[in-house]
């Protein structure tokens, strides 16, 4: 009966994690009918994603933000009040979404410097606590001077959550200048700081397309920086280099918006590639180190038409594995301006990224090896959905790294118990012929 109820489980699970692998976009034949086209291209700049919701911001038929539904790409009612929102060369350029749901946006800030600011000079975020909700100027930015005034909104980033912790970047150039600056907010228990300047090295090629993501929600986070036309570099909190870079190979010049984050003990980045045959993400990992990046895969491509702004973007959802507790999906949401929108799940197996053709598939996610209730307090069970080898074994080892219990694999749901085991975390690796997966435990 116990071997039944896991197997409903399990497939359960299969279903639930199925591939999303939606395209509206010139290559697909489905371009959205609110996208730019023709004469009237570059009109879609920014985008972001939370959850199964993706927003775009749109001016091609009036300034708006409208809302996707991130399962199957079709369009949900948009943002309607836009009261005071105003300003800036374009009202709106780029969105991002907080973790508690609350969606921001800025303007683009290309006016002339004016003392004292108008709104026309000032670089203004919005906030909408939902999608019903009234604007409300968030957070703001005006250069102390005239050789300070820095073009900001071609792209911003907003990671954690502002009614907890986050930070808040926009970066950009003055004028015509070799000087470059981050602007940098942290919020702290809901409260937000006053913005930062951060004085970056000059670019190797001129750019006002800058997207700089954190390493870490805190009060001094270094940073990752990647300009159009520019290697991706690493920065101390104070802007100076660190002396780390992803290779062009891996991360082509021809990028821009990128984001870092983690799962579990692995550490990846993702970044928005256009031009040519681009436009798509990249999905990169970095858990060794920049130098030693690996590409793991790359979203469908969204076509090829003339992207002279390299602009476009990118957003992610990444999702706890229903079995095991571990996250072990990504679902990569993108937006290739003049090109179109996408979304693609790839499915991780434990801390190893499992490959299909180029993206990942459900099928992949079927033969990754499970482990689960985690946490656990007496005994857990490991699934494997394949042949089970002679010699299967799993190890367990301790966060100091010794091992500290063995087992051998019989069956394809199997039982191990763990009542000796002390309360703490633990690796579990589970070794099944050529194949070797690693999961973290938790024994209550």
């Amino acid at each position: 009966m116990k071997k039944i109820y896991l197997a409903l489980l399990l497939a359960s699970f299969c279903i639930g994690n199925a591939q999303i692998n939606w395209r509206r976009s010139s290559a697909n034949g489905n371009y959205p009918t609110w996208m730019g086209t023709g004469a009237t291209l570059n009109t879609e700049r920014g985008m972001g994603a939370l959850n199964d919701k993706m927003y775009v911001v749109s001016r091609f038929s009036g300034t708006k933000i409208k809302v996707i539904n991130g399962v199957d790409g079709t369009d949900l009612p948009e943002i309607a009040n836009y009261t005071g929102v105003t300003g800036g060369t374009f009202a709106l350029n780029d969105v991002e979404v907080s973790a508690n749901g609350a969606i921001l946006a800025c303007n683009l800030q290309a006016n002339a410097y004016a003392n004292p600011a108008t709104p026309g000079s000032t670089f203004t975020i919005y906030k909408w606590d939902n999608e019903t909700a009234a604007p409300s100027i968030y957070a703001t930015y005006v250069a102390p001077s005239a050789a300070e005034h820095v073009r900001l909104g071609d792209n911003f980033s907003v990671t954690g959550d502002i009614s907890g912790n986050a930070v808040i970047f926009a970066a950009g150039r003055i004028g015509t200048t070799t000087g470059y600056r981050v602007i940098r907010w942290i919020v702290t228990g809901g409260v937000l700081g006053a913005p930062t300047a951060i004085t970056i090295p000059a670019l190797t090629a001129p750019t006002s397309l800058i997207s700089a993501t954190p390493l870490t929600i805190d009060a001094n986070p270094a940073f990752l920086l990647k300009a159009s036309g520019n290697t991706l570099t690493k920065h101390n909190a104070d802007g100076t280099l660190a002396g780390e870079t992803i290779a062009n190979a891996v991360i082509p010049l021809s990028a821009n918006d990128t984001r870092y984050f983690e799962v579990g003990v692995k550490k990846y980045v993702a970044s928005y590639l256009y031009g040519g045959t681009n436009e798509y993400v990249k999905l990169v990992d970095v858990t060794d180190g920049l130098a030693l990046a690996s590409t793991v895969a790359l979203t469908p491509t969204l076509g090829a038409i003339a992207n002279g702004n390299g602009s476009g973007g990118l957003g992610l959802k990444v999702e706890p594995d229903l079995v095991d507790g571990t996250a072990n999906t990504i679902t990569i949401y993108t937006l290739g301006c003049n090109n179109g929108i996408s979304g693609t799940t790839l499915v991780k197996d434990g801390l190893t990224v499992v490959l299909g053709n180029n993206d990942f598939s459900a099928a992949e996610a079927h033969k990754a090896t499970k482990i689960f209730p985690n946490p656990a307090r007496n005994e857990f069970y490991i699934a494997i959905d394949t042949d089970i080898d002679k010699d299967a074994q799993a190890f367990i080892y301790d966060i100091q790294g010794r091992q500290v219990k063995s087992a051998k694999i019989q069956e394809n749901v199997q039982t191990i118990d763990i009542q000796d085991l002390n309360a703490g975390e633990y690796l579990v690796k589970v070794v099944n012929g050529k194949n070797n997966n690693t999961a973290k435990l938790l024994k209550k």
